[in-house]
């Protein structure tokens, strides 16, 4: 069992409102605990651990070898994961692995779930010049322009992917999926539509076709972007460079394998770099696993 006890607060931040239970009181009302990190994914974690326990308790043994895998920097992106799979890789091995997830879907109903996407992650950097200039010495290229037009290359508005092969290892799903699974999937999305605040999901999307594209379809994502100066005063200057732009796409799980493109030779100025820095959360990524 694999399973992370660290919550990742650029997704779920915390907030203390008056009223509100405190989210680290740990307050238990009726048959129900609140508190930080339970959903995602302490509770699943102790369940998973309890359930193996009383097993053992009422049958004197279990089945087969239970082994348990916990994480605390999952949200960092470090690599101390790795590190650790590296030494001591014999002792976690094993013929299948059950994921933190013990979600529902929109309609109420638990999920076994066989495979998630895969992801590759991205920063791109552009500089052009050697420092920051007045907006008015307007000869200048703009590392900002330069690289909203670099990302911007990368889909179309139908949410279509543009990178050269990237759909060419796609495996779409067969008929014992589409009879078993996506044929099931959930057509009222009005929950999700309601819970998120969008007005409209992207490429004209509903009902079941909602569902059935974020499970099936690879994609490139932006996960956000750092360009020149920012601030509450006019700061009218022409940036050198872009500190932090991120994006990320992500992979349908179909096993297929890809990358984004780099311009040849080294980084300079004028040209994209792609960096992924160690332990980065928010570099960019172009995440490519169709």
């Amino acid at each position: 069992f694999f399973n992370h006890y660290d919550i990742a607060t650029y997704t779920n931040p915390i907030e203390r409102r008056p009223g509100d239970r405190d989210p680290f009181s740990g307050a238990v009302e009726g048959e129900r605990l609140y508190a930080r990190g339970v959903a995602d994914d302490k509770a699943t974690l102790l369940s998973r651990i309890h359930a193996v326990r009383l097993w053992h308790e009422a049958n004197g043994t279990l089945p087969v070898t239970v082994k348990f895998l916990l994480e605390g920097k999952r949200g960092l992106a470090t690599d101390g994961l790795g590190r650790f799979l590296a030494r001591a890789f014999p002792r976690v091995a094993a013929d299948a692995c059950c994921w933190e997830a013990g979600a529902k879907d929109e309609a109420d109903r638990p999920v076994i779930t066989l495979g998630h996407k895969g992801q590759l992650y991205v920063e791109l950097r552009c500089r052009t010049a050697n420092g920051d200039y007045p907006s008015r010495l307007t000869a200048l290229p703009n590392s900002a322009w330069r690289l909203v037009w670099a990302l911007a290359s990368l889909k179309d508005p139908d949410e279509r992917v543009r990178l050269p092969g990237f759909y060419d290892r796609v495996r779409r799903p067969g008929p014992a999926e589409e009879e078993w699974c996506y044929r099931h999937l959930p057509a009222d999305v009005s929950g999700l539509r309601a819970s998120t605040g969008v007005r409209a999901f992207v490429a004209g999307l509903d009902g079941q076709r909602v569902m059935r594209f974020t499970y099936t379809e690879p994609t490139v994502g932006l996960c956000g972007l750092a360009a020149g100066e920012a601030g509450p005063a006019h700061r009218l200057v022409i940036p050198r460079r872009e500190p932090r732009p991120r994006r990320v796409p992500p992979g349908a799980g179909s096993g297929s394998r890809g990358g984004a493109h780099q311009p040849a030779g080294p980084p300079g100025p004028g040209r994209l770099s792609r960096h992924h820095p160690r332990g980065a959360q928010h570099a960019p990524a172009l995440h490519h696993r169709p």
